[in-house]
């Protein structure tokens, strides 16, 4: 059995409903990428990070689903290192 480690996604959309339709779409084409693949994705490592401005107090929390679980929201990341918040602030 293989782990997909370290994998980051990133969808962008102007448009909520844009948005919406893009993450539903993504996550069900990395469902069937890692199936071919033969590859395990552990859910209870696996975050979303909505990333915003200052301006934007409220990012919106779409329902994230892969492989019939909900992915947890963050409010940072870490990546190569490096703590990135969801308001694109980061720290060592």
């Amino acid at each position: 059995m293989l782990c997909a480690d370290d994998t980051n996604i990133l969808v962008v959309d102007r448009e909520e409903g844009g948005l919406h339709h893009k993450i539903t779409f993504v996550m069900q084409q990395l469902e069937i990428w890692f199936c071919n693949c033969d590859l395990t994705v552990h859910i209870d490592k696996t975050y979303a990070v909505p990333f915003h401005s200052h301006h934007n107090t409220y990012p919106s929390r779409h329902h994230i689903i892969f492989n019939n679980n909900e992915i947890a929201y963050s409010s940072e990341l870490k990546f190569s290192g490096l703590f990135i918040t969801q308001n694109l602030a980061w720290h060592v």
